[in-house]
């Protein structure tokens, strides 16, 4: 194999390489920024959605006289509410403290070890799980929640497979792109690695000659 040959394919070796792996790390990076923003947001959210339905019960609670709410009228009342997010895609759950589902405007199964991370661990609990029947990526966020001195289980549920369609988007953008720019830069490649070489090939062929007995002044200027 010539010099310039060895030239042309490390060079095009480490470049594609190095090309891949920068690629793939920006996109996984923005993918990870992406989905952080969306959390944060939903933990926002989530705390604005569980303070606002206490408020509805509260306030049902007053106008109706009625003391305490019973569980299925504290249904009805997440059932009104959750109308207001509908335009949000975001879904609500209400359990009650042994699990039973109250209301539900989700139609699958939330994750078995959601509720149950909750009932070992106490607090709030975040959970991405991708439903295997759909192929929706959904981002759950549970935590207790005291209504009238009785714990209930509310969950949120928002629809995040926009965020892992635009990696798998950018993906596929790249596997097109990245053998385009690979042949360019083999072209640019090859271009230059001959012209670099240039010269150590005219001296190699000048020292053959000279080898075989044809003495003749070598003209290469060269630094």
């Amino acid at each position: 194999m010539r010099f310039w040959q060895k030239i042309f394919l490390i060079s095009l070796t480490v470049l594609t390489v190095a090309v891949n792996i920068i690629a793939y790390m920006l996109i996984s990076n923005n993918h990870r920024l992406n989905k952080e923003k969306e959390i944060a947001s939903s933990q926002e959210m989530y705390s604005i959605v569980v303070s606002s339905f206490q408020t509805s019960v509260l306030y049902e609670r007053y106008r109706s006289s009625e003391d305490p709410i019973n569980a299925a009228r504290i249904a009805q009342i997440a059932r009104g509410f959750s109308y207001q997010f509908a335009l949000d895609k975001l879904f609500i759950q209400l359990n009650s403290s042994d699990g039973e589902r109250l209301f539900s405007n989700y139609d699958n199964e939330l994750p078995p070890d959601l509720l149950d991370g909750i009932q070992e661990e106490g607090g709030a609990r975040l959970l991405i799980d991708r439903d295997e029947d759909s192929g929706q990526v959904y981002l759950y966020i549970a935590s207790p929640v005291v209504i009238q001195s009785e714990t209930y289980f509310f969950t949120t549920i928002k629809d995040i497979t926009s965020i892992y369609e635009v990696k798998s988007e950018q993906l596929m953008f790249f596997s097109v792109v990245g053998p385009i720019v690979s042949v360019v830069v083999a072209v640019i490649l090859l271009f230059v690695s001959r012209l670099l070489t240039s010269r150590i090939n005219k001296l190699r062929r000048s020292t053959r000659l000279v080898s075989e007995g044809q003495y003749h002044h070598i003209d290469i200027r060269s630094k």
